[in-house]
């Protein structure tokens, strides 16, 4: 059984102040008066601690929370913002913890097996091995016939990364009447016109110790001018050398093919499009079935700290490389951090790094690592991004390896932030983890993400000496942050509005799914909500991570939440679905031109393998009985329990949800006999609860 009772009467000024927002959606649940915390007992009849937010002495006060003070109510909320939520089962196993062993047991997550979570099941576009992405090329018109125009790339990197170094490739494109030798490194060959239809490659590899040729041939069929055309892999045996022996580490890539349209707005990469769709699927299902809830919030939060979107990038598998590579130093090192994600290949193409050469520097991907990454505005002078700029020249990449080419990177003297010296790109970034900035910086954002929207400068210079006597290792500013009296004071708790990411899982999590739902489908209910994983706005990211959530808000993202809780609870049937990964989106295009598209949605839905679509397994009955719920009472209580653990409800409010269970039901108590009448009653009142504002922070 469970009881309510009151128990503390917080500000929750967030939350009052959002109420009248979604009133017209929720009018008869929702009030306009201070919120209360409710009590529970567990199934043994034993009464679950319940403290509510603390005092406001605790604001800024990093002090540990001690045993005493810890709570069921204080570990959903630490729950809620290291990770995703939880049932009432998580919780209670945090709670009876000791509060440092709770958050250990969150930020110590690589001592978790999670081999249950499978990897990526790639769909095969870019055929068995993965093949490197070329900088995307314009299409000519020639004698008024379409012709494709741009360039062939030999990478110094084959399966595995093995080098070309001391082999010669040469490159035969049928047609073209030239041939190309590559040598050392790598090479490009370039071309401006080659008509449409029927091309061979031929690519010949010859090595030391042996005097013929290996060769490979691919044919492909150049048809799309408003599309990308890729060319397989091309990839040399390892061939025995004349004395019998095997000659080891012979291979050669012929890259990607690529070929824009100009003034094409239609974007091109179906196929890669919609294997980018089923990542953010594949990543979500990670977020709900993890054992590791902080792994995968703090992946969340990095990817909008270190925003890189694929709609430039247009390869999944550059994304994907990116997300693991921010997985391994998510909780180490942020120098360690900065490092990797800054050499990236995503990241190189995003911020136009790889074009950043000797005599003709970009200065874009210099310019956002000090504004966006890590020192903030104002905290280095257009010189600096100059000379920074001339420092990371000669940085590029090679499909998903890293490159650092001596012949592109201007060597001589630079002088960035004070300090000269003949700097790369590694010594820039050393200059940068030095600077105070740095750390207030990282203190600041990480504390806008898992605690609140504001902070002083006096506490934020608090937790970056904290970040700069830890050599920047993440761990020691987490464990202080989750621990600390400031997370679980009336100023932090209730006071973040959910991300429309965090939303969706969160909601997945509590109703205790073991799959996510992909009815309704979970990239179109998010950018509904106003946000898509792989794609966010700009390099700066997501504001709703910058301000506590605010900017997630508005009357109609209100109603939209309210929404995608309806259609997990009461889902479209599978056979009325449209699927949105294997249906044409609205486009304005006409005759012929519409045709063309068609075709390539059409063969697109042949290559990319099917979400398959199944709706939230919802049983709110038996979660009733399975706790030994009978009365509308004791029900309501039990899901404000399960859905509002750490922000309660107030009594009001309350009130309202029992007597409308009660009016739907015909009586207090609950008959679990009468069939899927009191299901479909039971998901009316979770859907009343998760159409709350309450609902919406954490």
């Amino acid at each position: 059984m469970f009881a309510a009772f009151k128990l503390w009467r917080p500000t929750m000024s967030l939350r009052n102040r959002q109420r009248s927002l979604v009133v017209i959606a929720v009018s008869s649940v929702v009030a306009f008066a201070p919120s209360l915390v409710v009590g529970w007992v567990d199934q043994t009849g034993t009464q679950l601690p319940m403290k509510g937010p603390g005092p406001t002495e605790w604001i800024e006060d990093l002090t540990p929370i001690s045993p005493e003070e810890w709570s069921y109510d204080r570990a959903a909320h630490l729950l809620e913002r290291a990770g995703f939520g939880g049932t009432p089962q998580e919780i209670q196993r945090l709670a009876s913890m000791k509060p440092a062993d709770a958050v250990d047991s969150l930020i110590d997550y690589d001592q978790i097996e999670n081999t249950h979570l499978p990897p990526f099941d790639e769909s095969g576009i870019y055929g068995i091995y993965d093949s490197l992405p070329v900088e995307a090329a314009m299409p000519s018109r020639s004698s008024g016939t379409t012709t494709l125009a741009g360039r062939i790339e030999v990478a110094d990197g084959g399966v595995g990364g093995v080098p070309l170094r001391g082999h010669t490739i040469y490159l035969d494109v049928s047609g073209l009447g030239q041939l190309t030798t590559i040598s050392d490194h790598f090479g490009r060959f370039r071309f401006n016109s080659v008509p449409l239809g029927s091309v061979a490659v031929h690519a010949r590899g010859r090595h030391p110790g042996k005097t013929q040729n290996t060769s490979s041939i691919q044919k492909i069929r150049l048809t799309k001018p408003n599309g990308f055309v890729y060319l397989p892999l091309l990839l040399f045996p390892t061939p025995s050398n004349d004395d019998g022996s095997k000659h080891p580490n012979v291979y050669g890539v012929v890259n990607e093919l690529r070929a824009r349209h100009a003034a094409q707005s239609i974007k091109s990469g179906r196929d890669d499009l919609l294997e980018t769709y089923r990542l953010e699927q594949w990543w979500a299902e990670r977020m709900l079935k993890t054992s590791r809830p902080l792994e995968e919030k703090l992946l969340l939060f990095w990817h909008g700290h270190f925003a890189t979107s694929n709609d430039k990038v247009a390869d999944y598998r550059l994304m994907l490389q990116q997300l693991e590579t921010i997985r391994r130093h998510a909780a180490g090192n942020f120098g360690d951090l900065l490092t990797a994600v800054s050499k990236n290949p995503a990241m190189l193409i995003y911020l136009d790094g790889n074009q950043n050469v000797k005599g003709q520097f970009n200065e874009n991907f210099a310019r956002e690592i000090m504004e966006l990454f890590a020192l903030g505005l104002d905290q280095y002078t257009e010189k600096d991004i100059k000379e920074a700029a001339r420092a990371f020249s000669g940085w590029t990449n090679a499909g998903p390896t890293f490159l650092f080419s001596r012949d592109s990177h201007d060597p001589s003297e630079k002088r960035f932030i004070g300090r000269t010296g003949n700097y790369d790109g590694d010594d820039i970034i050393a200059i940068i983890l030095e600077q105070p900035s740095c750390a207030r910086f990282i203190a600041r954002k990480l504390h806008k993400f898992f605690v609140r929207g504001e902070i002083t400068p006096a506490h934020e210079e608090r937790l970056a000496k904290l970040l700069r006597d830890n050599n920047y290792q993440l761990k020691p500013l987490l464990r202080t942050l989750f621990l600390s009296k400031d997370f679980y004071s009336s100023a932090s708790m209730g006071e973040i509005i959910k991300s429309p990411v965090h939303f969706v899982v969160s909601t997945c999590r509590k109703l205790e799914l073991e799959k996510l739902p992909t009815i309704p489908d979970f990239r179109v209910s998010t950018v509904a909500l106003g946000q898509e994983l792989l794609f966010p706005p700009n390099v700066s990211g997501w504001n709703g991570d910058k301000d506590g959530g605010a900017a997630w808000i508005n009357p109609g993202m209100f109603l939209n939440r309210a929404n995608y809780a309806h259609a997990v609870l009461f889902p479209d049937p599978v056979e009325s679905f449209w699927p949105p990964d294997r249906t044409m989106p609205n486009i304005y295009v006409g005759g012929s031109e519409y045709t063309s598209v068609r075709a390539e949605y059409d063969y697109a839905f042949t290559r990319v393998k099917r979400i398959i679509r199944v709706p939230a397994n919802v049983n709110l009955a038996r979660m009733l009985t399975e706790a030994d719920v009978k009365t509308a009472d004791a029900a309501v209580d039990y899901f404000v329990q399960r859905f509002l653990p750490s922000v309660g409800l107030d009594a009001s409010d309350r009130q309202r949800l029992v007597k409308f269970l009660v009016s739907e039901i015909g009586r207090g108590e609950i008959d679990f006999g009468s069939g899927e009448g009191i299901e479909q009653t039971l998901r009316q009142l979770v859907h009343l609860i998760m159409s709350m504002p309450e609902y919406s922070v954490g």
